[in-house]
């Protein structure tokens, strides 16, 4: 039996897409699913875990950015969890994506961030207010 979804689970899927030929070259049931999902992201994570690169979660650009170096990964989910999906790069490919601290991951990125790049841990997390 095939999946049914609402229009606006549709409207979601598009909105996350950056051009109709990814609309397009994208379209599968797994990949509305994602994009409806409801669960919030975290904005600071480890690649692969145990101290790896740490990345910032961007909202315009709806993907995982690594200031000490200047690039970022998309992510999905896989087996419920937060992976890294960049198959262009084989050897961070669907590697975990670990929830880290604000001073885990300004340390990780040291001499690239700035005082202003804080976002309190106890404020509500709000994307568009943040500094970057």
């Amino acid at each position: 039996m095939q999946e049914r979804f609402t229009i606006e689970e549709i409207k979601n899927y598009i909105r996350k897409q950056d051009s109709l030929g990814d609309v397009l070259y994208n379209l599968c049931a797994d990949k509305i699913v994602e994009a409806n999902q409801t669960t919030k992201l975290p904005l600071y994570v480890s690649l692969g875990g145990n101290g790896g690169t740490a990345m910032r979660y961007d909202k315009a650009s709806d993907n995982y950015y690594r200031d000490a170096g200047i690039w970022d990964v998309d992510y999905k989910y896989m087996d419920g969890k937060l992976v890294s999906d960049c198959e262009h790069m084989e050897w961070i490919h669907e590697k975990e994506l670990v929830e880290i601290t604000y001073e885990e991951w300004k340390q990780s990125n040291k001499g690239y961030v700035g005082e202003d790049a804080r976002l309190s841990p106890d404020k509500e997390r709000e994307e568009d207010d943040l500094p970057f």
